[in-house]
């Protein structure tokens, strides 16, 4: 197909693009594409190398992690262990050693200088604990005991004895003499006897750590040695 071109030359020539111009539009374009590689390299290369530590940071994590789990089970474990102990350390402190306890009693009993403060002895004793928890004791010690004096006031010096003596720690005071004279039977050393019982409420755990007692009945036992 022949195609003429019928615009005068001097016109044809103003349309037509100059060789600098394309140049320029060519480097431009060169320049843009570089660039555009450039910002595409520099781009996919920071997300490929945080991809990989990503990566890499969750491969170590999955390693830790079983550590991580084994370390906070050990934590678990000390801190039951712990509060055991210190449950049994609790016990083991507000604990009545009763051996050491019926040693001292014993102590008390033969420190009646040969019968010139007392001469006592008893049938039995017996420790049970309190049937209402609210109360301010958790047990009590009771004791049937007799008195080879004709003087009531033995008993009183007695029970004086026990509640100065380091056997009476962890108890409240006992309770004021009370009791009753045995025949006399001359036959019999001693040939007269009262009995008396012997009443010890045990500390709960706080009033023992308090230290808090009431007032000691000493006053009640004068009385009761002039009653006698």
């Amino acid at each position: 197909m022949i195609r003429i071109n019928l615009v005068p030359a001097e016109q044809r020539v103003a349309t037509r693009s100059s060789t600098k111009v394309a140049v320029a539009m060519f480097s431009t374009a060169a320049v843009n594409g570089v660039l555009a590689a450039l910002w595409a390299w520099t781009a996919f290369g920071d997300q490929a190398r945080a991809d990989a530590a990503v990566a890499d940071a969750e491969l170590a994590l999955a390693g830790l992690r079983p550590r991580l789990e084994r370390l906070k089970a050990l934590e678990a474990e000390e801190k039951e262990h712990k509060a055991r102990e210190e449950a049994l350390a609790d016990i083991a402190k507000h604990r009545i050693a009763w051996t050491n306890k019926l040693d001292e009693f014993v102590d008390v009993v033969n420190a009646g200088g040969d019968g010139q403060r007392h001469l006592v002895w008893f049938n039995d004793l017996s420790v049970s604990r309190a049937a209402d928890p609210r109360a301010k004791h958790v047990g009590e010690l009771k004791g049937s005991g007799h008195s080879g004096s004709e003087k009531f006031a033995h008993v009183a010096n007695f029970l004086d004895d026990v509640e100065s003596s380091g056997f009476a720690a962890g108890f409240l005071p006992p309770a004021p003499p009370e009791g009753s004279q045995s025949v006399q039977d001359a036959e019999l050393v001693p040939s007269e006897v009262w009995s008396f019982p012997l009443s010890m409420k045990i500390k709960a755990p706080e009033e023992a750590v308090s230290g808090k007692e009431p007032a000691a009945p000493k006053a009640g036992r004068k009385q009761a040695e002039g009653a006698r």
